[in-house]
């Protein structure tokens, strides 16, 4: 070949490989797969098991020769996707066309005739070692979801098999395994047998719990441990004392790590490796309410002063009608979590358009947990200063306190479900340090339900109760009023209660509300978003009736960062106390449901 045909030939090779590779890449067939004769579950694992289908979804290049031999596969895949599900003797009548309108579109076409169904023969599940007679071993026994005469489903079979793993891990069984786990077919006469057999192996005990740190006293964070060595050792417990530690203030990071590999004898020691939050932490936010008007708050606190574990904290808010101050120093009890002792100074001055008052407190107070339940108990001193009405002086009382709540909710922030109930009690004594006798009772419950996944339902209730023979010597403060954004919608701040002899509201001693709600959300689909109906109704009284007013109304709701967002107008059904007319009312919160 001469040098000038050679140099003609080699480039016009290369346009010819380059139009080939073009022509493949940019017109590539595609595949159209269609499957008759299953459905459900069967159809979505043929589906899902096809090399056909699959190549198509991951955007292969599929060229005619290649769609061929993927369909060829075809009717061995089907064949492997129903096994599982109980059918080894189905039968495939496939197709393979060119579509002749477009002539770049393949139609695979599958019959399936999944044949019978295998059933199970014989099934025989034992259990062997410690755990043989542990009753939730027994019902899981009872509960596995195949039995003789069932159709040979091994999904199920996997996931009873997957029950025994997962409960003999949680309740100690740490060397648990089945020592038999067999499906038998006999394809030629149709039939399957299972056989298992699970040895459950001793059950472990919790031994020590060890923390690796070095900022807080070793008697402090045993507090947090519920354990005891020698307990049976349970994962659940292993997860709450990991929950119970990352909850607290003190830690930034927390790693709980049962030590299997160090155990003496059936005894698993725990290691919690920890590490220390930051000392401080200064929090500062601003927002508006209706009811308060702009408001700014400025915190700091110290979550470890020593190694036992003490802290404190600061809080300044100042707003339209509040200027306040709080000091609080915290000393955990035997259970750090919950158990805590407070001591607390401070001053708030308050003027709205029902009282004024200048109040200085000093108290302390002691929480903890009772069962599900939060107990509290305090004793205060407060010298209030106060106008409301007619009535005005100076009050020193030395209150003694409890109070019981309970909150249980799926979320805290944006509770689906939940409720929250509390009691609180207080009262003083004439001439121990007060200068008034009385006795203070209240009740609140709220509740939140979900009618579907974008409809909710929130009720809420109060009653209060004062038994005092001087209730215009009591302070604002511990007097009941009603109106505003928590209280009764469409009426004003503390703009409900009994009146004076100049027809100012000077709060009484009972208390009444109730309120229903609907709220529904579309923010899956269109932003943190939602719409709401209510219906509130309540007063506060001489004595306890149902002397009620109500109101109605509409608003937004925005499901915020920091919480919800309630944005309502609120129309009274009444007339409140000294108006002549019956005016639109705005209100905006901000916080939990519950």
């Amino acid at each position: 070949m001469s040098l000038r045909r050679f140099s003609i030939v080699i480039p016009a090779t290369v346009a010819l490989l380059w139009a080939g590779l073009f022509a493949s890449a940019s017109f590539a067939d595609s595949v159209r797969v269609k499957v008759d004769g299953v459905g459900g579950e069967l159809k979505g694992n043929v589906l899902k098991t096809l090399s056909i289908v699959q190549a198509q979804a991951e955007g292969d290049d599929l060229a005619e020769g290649r769609i061929r031999r993927l369909h060829q596969r075809a009717e061995a895949e089907i064949a492997e996707a129903l096994a599982p599900f109980g059918y080894y003797r189905a039968t495939v009548r496939s197709s393979l066309e060119r579509e002749e309108a477009s002539g770049a579109e393949w139609i695979a076409s599958y019959e399936v005739d999944p044949g019978p169904e295998l059933r199970v023969n014989s099934f025989k599940l034992s259990l062997v070692g410690e755990g043989s007679t542990d009753d939730e071993f027994e019902r899981l026994v009872r509960e596995f979801p195949l039995a003789e005469g069932d159709v040979l489903h091994q999904p199920g079979y996997e996931a009873g098999k997957a029950t025994f793993e997962n409960y003999a891990a949680f309740a100690g069984y740490l060397d648990a395994r089945f020592e038999t786990a067999q499906i038998r077919i006999d394809r030629r006469a149709y039939t399957s047998r299972v056989v298992m057999v699970f040895d459950t192996g001793p059950r472990f005990e919790f031994g020590e719990v060890t923390f690796e740190q070095d900022f807080l006293e070793p008697d402090l964070l045993r507090g947090f441990v519920t354990l005891e060595p020698g307990d049976p050792f349970d994962l659940r417990e292993v997860l709450k004392l990991q929950n119970t530690l990352s909850d607290s203030p003190y830690f930034a990071r927390v790693e709980v790590i049962p030590d299997r590999e160090a155990a003496e004898g059936r005894r698993v020691q725990l290691r919690v490796a920890l590490t220390p939050s930051a000392r401080q932490k200064w929090t500062a936010g601003i927002g508006y309410g209706t009811d308060t008007g702009p408001r700014g708050r400025l915190g700091l606190e110290v979550r470890r002063v020593n190694r036992r574990g003490h802290q404190a904290e600061g809080r300044i808010l100042g707003s339209g009608i509040e200027q306040s101050f709080v000091a609080d120093y915290r000393v955990p009890g035997s259970y750090p979590r919950t158990d805590v002792v407070t001591y607390s100074l401070g001053y708030r001055f308050l003027d709205t358009d029902s009282s004024q008052s200048e109040t200085g407190i000093a108290g302390v107070g002691l929480t903890r947990s009772r069962g599900k339940w939060r107990e509290a108990y305090g004793l205060t001193f407060q010298r209030e200063d106060f106008e409301v009405g007619l009535d005005s002086g100076i009050s020193d009382l030395l209150i003694p306190s409890t109070s019981w709540s309970l909150t249980k909710a799926d979320d805290r922030i944006f509770p689906r479900n939940g409720r929250h109930v509390e009691f609180r009690l207080e009262g003083a004594i004439e001439d121990v340090l007060s200068d008034t006798t009385f006795l203070r009772g209240r009740a609140d419950a709220k509740y939140v339900r979900s009618l579907s996944s974008d409809v909710r339902v929130l009720a809420r209730a109060s009653v209060g109760l004062i038994e005092t023979d001087a209730f215009r010597s009591l302070p604002p403060t511990l007097r009941y009023f009603a109106g505003g954004d928590q209280s009764v919608r469409g009426y004003g701040y503390q703009e409900l209660g009994p009146q004076d002899e100049a027809g100012n509201v000077i709060g009484g001693e009972a208390l009444v509300l109730a309120s229903i709600e609907a709220d529904y959300f579309f923010y899956e689909r269109f932003g943190r978003w939602g719409l709401a109906v209510f219906y509130d109704a309540g007063n506060a009284l001489d004595k306890l009736s149902f002397d009620l007013k109500s109101g109605v109304g509409a608003g937004m709701r925005w499901l915020s960062p920091i919480g919800l967002v309630r944005a309502d107008v609120g129309f009274p059904l009444e007339s409140p106390p000294g108006s002549t007319g019956r005016d639109v009312t705005f209100h905006l919160t901000i916080g939990p449901d519950l």
